[in-house]
């Protein structure tokens, strides 16, 4: 869906630059899109650790998402442990007050785990995880 919506941009914007174009006499406007593949990544499902008494709520082929009853920090530390014990390597981390964004790589296959405190007095987390190989 999001691949569709960058390519219809694309298109979008070409074609608002032609009457511009065509008034000039010269010149050349290309576009091109390279979609890469993506499946679910089946080893980051299977082993995907999760905090004690977290909760799924949702779920997809390529992930899902959990509340967590921990502060968004404490969620996000136990991932920073708990990730490389399973052979993960962090590629980046955003870090703010109302998010945090890690992103981790093993063997081509690249997670994203989405942490959001949710509201309320009770320290909880919304976490959302995704996954896919290319």
């Amino acid at each position: 869906m999001f691949v569709r919506s960058v390519i219809a941009g694309l298109l979008f914007a070409s074609a608002a630059c032609a009457p511009a174009l065509a008034e000039t006499g010269t010149g050349t406007f290309q576009v091109g899109a390279v979609v890469l593949p993506t499946r679910p990544a089946e080893r980051a499902h299977a082993d995907f650790p999760v905090p004690l008494q977290g909760r799924k709520l949702t779920t997809d082929r390529f992930g899902g998402s959990w509340y967590v009853p921990n502060s968004m920090q404490d969620t996000a530390a136990f991932y920073r442990d708990a990730m490389p014990q399973r052979g993960y390597r962090i590629l980046s981390e955003q870090s703010g007050d109302n998010a945090v964004h890690l992103h981790w790589e093993r063997d081509g296959e690249r997670v994203e785990i989405r942490l959001q405190p949710v509201l309320g007095d009770a320290a909880a987390t919304r976490m959302i995880f995704s996954a896919n190989a290319g």
